[in-house]
């Protein structure tokens, strides 16, 4: 079909694009034939060619007819009289449709849709009864159950009826709406449930076929977590019937049964405790079931059960049975061993899309300057981390675009009243060449039949959750629940296994160490010096051994580095080990071996300097042999050995080795390039410990950073405006940010001279991204606006009292940690302002800053509910307050009596440097307008003196504890002295500050 052919007078065009609510919207039968017509070539033909042109088709009838919708639904309708192929065919691109545009739909259009849908549930076609069920979910998904209660009312009603033919489609309906909006039915005011539950408990009982009680349990199920009256009214008749279904002969329906039961444990304990005894012999046996998918339901009650104290007791007691039925189901099925392909030697196999996890970005610019952690550490995870088939720790970071609700960054206004950065389709970089990114590829959306939609998302068996992973997260948290009686039971049954001949059977016992690795420490670390050998050696076994030893090895990183008797020579038999294993001819070996060296290099810290001779080189090489994914698994072992090492790595024999394959890299990836974002994250981390020896790339490096941020820029408003079909990944923005921040940081008091030549662009980017809605864009925005402010003030000063009322805006506190990222930031930057802004620019600010700081530092008065702020977030907070002092003393004072006890708390604990030295002079100037805030905690305050006494500030305390042991009087400043920690009291004498 020539789509040029569908016009306003020939075709869906012709039908009024928006209708009074009046009216009944009809088809042009010109233009109904024509995508009859297209919808049977896309569904007959096997051409790609044909395929590709039909979707290029749909797509641009979805985007320029406001009715092409109501075509669709039409053709799928009995009035179409189309055959079922075509029908199910429209239906399909119906759906595709709506997961896209629903929300954007004339309520008359939608309305007809509605309708036609509907009315197609009295189908005689199963097929397409079907395919109207799936879009029934679909609808009242966007539509929500208030704005279209018949839908749901006439699911009901055919709940009532198994005889109709489209009872079963209206049950899986019902089913998908259950799950993909419980909240609407839970909470609608229409209460839907009072009708709904009473048929789904019923045909719990439904004896044939068993599909339908399988539906109805599973549709139950996913509103227990609910404690509402309807809910609370059906769980009594409900959980009975579901426990007389337990010994169904149906695999399927005693996976439901078991999720069930797990779903009841979690929220509604006492609806099973008269036969909770008998329902943990029940999860026994399914847990031990040939069923994989049966016993993995099971095993996710184990999980539940260690997480509630109420249930310790009962689960302490199958301990002695439970144990050894996950150590069994941890080893690797057949199944599993044909998807995974065994220990084939496949580095040289490309990898597939499927096979590049989701990558993790590692969210390096928040800055510390506190004490305290960082606020995303590696490690914590909710379940055990296991690399079991080689698959990387990569979770899909949350997109965090919503709006921030703040208002937009005004232009910067240039020395000669230029707006800067106004015109942001504008080139950012006129030096760099003018790049335009080419969509490579069409995402065809979604439309197979919803019969495979349930819960099987992902094809790729290796990266899903399985009954292996269950069964060892399970031991994980029962060996953190329980500790030694874990240990003492697990260890006899794995001295049989770590021997066993069968490579799969050592394999499982290597798992269950690893996961007893947190929680069994103390039992087992007398074994250590034993079973450390044991899993070195274990380095040369079966490709999926090595993999598993080699996890196991990262769980005991810290015990290996500092607490194993011959520590030394232990870690460097272990870098020897895995450095040996990275080029690997099997790409799970390379994978986990890569990612256990990056956890040893962190836990060891500056302990791994030494072994950079022997890691350095490998890591190199594995530029050679690694496939796509693994590369990115490379990229964040760099990374952190950067982080963790420093200077050490700017040697010049480290510079010549590592660069060349970073930049090799860098100038064969295009701009848009995906795998673009790693490299830079790496380089991020690289540039700064590099030094100079990386300023030879530094313009280079800068020029593509801007280009890229312009080009996401661009990309982003041609998706809004309907231009590209997919959203551009803000990732860009974040790498480029990030990697500018680094050159800045690595440049040191050269980088105003670097960034000066990009004065108009640095601006224009910040300009952009600051306004961007995605909270982790902002973010690194202000890591790069701080570093300028540092490094390179010159190139923001004319602009920094705009981008301080910007900054302000973001000091509040938040629930979501990426806007508490962000506060961070800005809680930072304000601090380094302090030191280059003149005090005149602070008057206006200074009130408010103290009004949004204050909340943050001082807990009184903060929504209990509310999370509290992180520690280095609260640690910045203290250091910006000080820092205040030294530009808005007089604004400070009036609040010192409420801050002043908790800020010489925590500059107490804070370790020196210049950031400490400037808060506590600002301190001091705001205690010179207020001093009777500080009588109160005066022993507090001479503390906190003591602790940041040092030779270029202790005249100015003196003069301080002069004055107030002047005020005061000697009997009360001898009481004083009496109440100061006796450490402090001897730095105060020792260094004379009285």
């Amino acid at each position: 079909m020539d789509i040029d052919t569908v016009h306003p007078n020939a075709g869906p065009a012709a039908a009024p694009a928006l209708l009074p609510s009046t009216t009944a919207w009809a088809p042009h039968p010109q233009g109904l034939a024509q995508l009859a017509d297209l919808l049977h070539a896309g569904a007959t033909s096997t051409d790609n060619a044909v395929q590709r042109r039909v979707h290029a088709d749909l797509q641009h009838l979805a985007t320029t007819i406001p009715d092409f919708p109501c075509y669709l639904a039409y053709l799928l309708s009995p009035s179409s009289n189309e055959a079922t192929t075509l029908r199910c065919t429209a239906g399909y691109a119906l759906k595709a449709y709506l997961l896209v545009r629903a929300h954007t739909m004339h309520p008359a259009l939608l309305a007809d849709v509605q309708a036609r849908v509907l009315a197609t549930l009295d189908d005689t076609d199963p097929a397409v009864t079907n395919v109207a069920g799936t879009l029934i979910a679909l609808l009242v998904s966007r539509a929500k159950v208030e704005r279209w209660p018949a839908a749901l009312a006439r699911l009901v009603d055919l709940l009532a009826d198994p005889t109709h033919a489209a009872f079963l489609p209206a049950l899986k309906a019902v089913d998908k709406v259950c799950e993909d909006d419980a909240d609407d039915l839970l909470h609608s005011p229409l209460r839907p449930l009072a009708a709904l539950l009473p048929r789904l408990v019923t045909l719990v009982a439904h004896p044939d076929p068993p599909v339908v009680s399988t539906t109805a349990i599973h549709a139950v199920t996913e509103l227990l977590h609910a404690h509402t009256p309807d809910v609370d009214a059906c769980t009594p008749t409900f959980v009975p019937l579901v426990l007389m279904r337990a010994m169904d002969p149906h695999p399927a329906l005693r996976r439901a049964v078991c999720a069930c039961i797990v779903k009841l444990l979690e929220f509604r304990a006492d609806a099973l405790a008269p036969v909770i005894h008998d329902v943990v012999q029940y999860m026994l046996l399914c847990s031990r079931d040939l069923d994989d998918a049966l016993a993995l339901e099971a095993c996710e009650c184990w999980i539940v059960l260690a997480e509630h104290t109420s249930s310790h007791a009962l689960l302490a007691g199958a301990l002695p049975a439970l144990v050894p039925v996950l150590l069994d189901r941890m080893v690797y099925s057949d199944d599993e061993l044909i998807e995974l392909g065994g220990d084939a030697n496949d580095a040289h196999v490309p990898d597939r899309d499927q096979d590049i996890n989701p990558r993790q970005h590692r969210r390096r610019r928040t800055h510390e300057t506190g004490v305290g952690g960082e606020m995303a550490p590696r490690a914590a995870h909710a379940r055990l981390d296991v690399p079991v088939e080689g698959a990387g720790a990569g979770m899909s970071r949350d997109a965090d675009d919503e709006d921030s609700g703040m208002e937009p960054l005004p232009p910067l206004i240039g020395p000669n009243g230029e707006v800067i950065g106004e015109d942001h389709a504008g080139n950012l970089d006129s030096d760099a060449e003018d790049e335009e990114a080419e969509s490579d590829e069409d995402e065809e959306e979604s439309d197979e039949d919803d019969e495979s939609d349930d819960d099987d998302d992902d094809d790729d068996a290796v990266t899903q959750w399985n009954l292996r992973k269950c069964a060892a997260a399970a031991l994980d948290m029962l060996a953190n629940t329980f500790k030694a009686p874990v240990a003492d039971t697990l260890l006899p049954l794995l001295q049989e296994r770590l021997t066993s001949p069968d490579w799969k059977v050592r394999e499982a016992g290597i798992l269950a160490l690893g996961a007893i690795a947190d929680g069994c420490m103390e039992s087992i670390t007398v074994h250590l010096p034993v079973l450390v050998p044991y899993l070195l050696a274990s380095l040369n076994d079966h490709a999926l051994v090595r993999s598993i030893a080699s996890w196991t090895l990262s769980r005991y990183a810290n015990w290996v580095i500092y607490d194993a008797p011959n520590a030394t020579d232990l870690l460097a038999r272990v870098v020897h080990e895995l450095t040996r294993n990275l080029t690997h001819a099997n790409k799970k070996v390379q994978e986990v071996t890569c990612s256990t060296l990056a956890t040893f290099e962190e836990a060891a810290g500056e302990n791994i300097v030494p072994y950079l001779g022997t890691i350095l080189p490998t890591l190199v090489q594995c530029f050679h042999v690694y496939q796509q994914r693994n590369l990115l698994v490379l990229y964040d072992c760099i990374g952190t050995l950067a982080e963790v090492t420093g200077s050490a790595l700017g040697q010049p024999a480290c510079v010549q080795l590592l660069l060349p394959a970073l930049m090799h890299k860098w100038h064969v990836l295009r701009d848009d390039d995906k795998d673009l974002l790693p490299l830079f994250e790496c380089l991020a981390s690289v540039v700064i410990p590099l030094g100079q020896g990386f300023a030879a790339h530094a313009h280079q490096v800068f020029e593509r950073c801007l280009r890229i941020i312009q080009a996401t820029y661009q990309s982003l408003g041609e998706y809004q405006q309907g231009r590209l079909p997919d959203e551009p990944d803000r990732d860009f923005y974040i790498v480029s940010l990030d990697l500018m921040s680094g050159v800045v940081q690595s440049r040191g008091t050269a980088a105003e001279e670097l960034v000066s030549r990009y004065q108009n662009q640095v601006l224009t980017a910040l300009n952009i991204t600051l306004n961007d809605p995605a909270p982790t864009v902002k973010q690194s925005a202000m890591g790069l606006f701080g570093d300028l402010v540092v490094h390179a003030y010159g190139v923001v000063q004319p602009y920094a009292p705009t981008l301080l009322h910007h900054t302000v805006s973001y000091i509040q506190h938040y629930d979501e940690p990426a806007w508490l990222r962000l506060c961070n930031n800005a809680v930072w930057v304000v601090g380094e302002l302090t030191d280059k802004l003149a005090a005149p620019a602070f008057v206006d600010a200074a009130g408010v800053l103290s009004a949004r700081l204050l909340p943050l530092f001082v807990p009184h008065g903060r929504d209990h509910h509310a999370r509290a702020p992180p520690a280095m977030l609260v640690e910045n907070c203290a250091l910006t307050l000080g820092r205040l002092g030294n530009v808005a003393p007089t604004v400070l004072a009036a609040d010192l009596d409420v801050f002043a006890a908790p800020w010489c708390a925590h500059m107490a604990r804070l370790r020196a440097s210049p950031e400490k030295d400037a808060a506590v002079r600002g301190f001091l100037e705001v205690v010179r307008v207020n001093p009777r805030a500080i009588v109160p905690i005066l022993p507090r305050f001479v503390e906190t003196l003591a602790a940041c006494a040092a030779d270029h500030v202790d005249e100015m305390f003196r003069g301080v504890l002069a004055a107030f042991r002047a005020h005061v009087g000697e009997e009360v400043w001898a009481a004083t002295m009496r109440e100061v920690a006796p450490q402090a009291a001897a730095v105060v004498q020792a260094r004379r500050l009285v």
